[in-house]
């Protein structure tokens, strides 16, 4: 499954989800920019989007809640490593209350993998525990930061209803 993320002026993107209901799209918004995710077996119909591969996934996305994206700089050679712990840990905690999806995204032309997590309301995506507890930095083969760049996650509210 490939997954694609594409940014810009909330109505330039309200007007693309708008003309293309019929297919798998997310309009997610917050005070700084929107967003639009694609999940697909096909190309995106996007011109020029973030690509990654699911490398896990629980759930089924919706237009509705609060979605958090937390992006993970990593260093090459400690990847499956990483791949692997994040894989555990998201199965083992998509059982939280509010949680109702997720998807581990490995990276295709960029260079963050993407944890994405999809929650029923805000109260629920507060309790999301932090990355930094998720990866103990001495348990990694090659390096004691396995990470590039410091991690982190932004917030997004999907509205449910969007109007012309």
């Amino acid at each position: 499954m490939k997954f694609f993320i594409t940014s810009g002026t909330h109505d330039f993107m309200k007007q693309i989800y708008l003309k293309n209901k019929q297919k798998p799209l997310y309009l997610l918004t917050n005070q700084a920019e929107t967003l639009l995710v694609q999940e697909s077996e096909t190309k995106s119909i996007f011109s020029s989007p973030r690509s990654y591969q699911v490398l896990s996934s629980a759930g089924a996305l919706a237009q509705t809640g609060v979605v958090l994206i937390s992006y993970v700089y990593l260093d090459e050679e400690d990847r499956p490593v990483i791949e692997e712990k994040v894989n555990a840990f998201t199965q083992q905690h998509f059982q939280k209350q509010g949680l109702t999806a997720y998807r581990f995204l490995r990276p295709r032309n960029v260079d963050s993998y993407v944890i994405y997590t999809q929650w029923q309301d805000l109260a629920s995506a507060k309790g999301w525990d932090d990355l930094a507890d998720l990866l103990p930095k001495q348990s990694f083969l090659h390096h004691a930061n396995p990470f590039t760049s410091q991690f982190y996650t932004k917030e997004y509210l999907a509205p449910s209803k969007i109007e012309d």
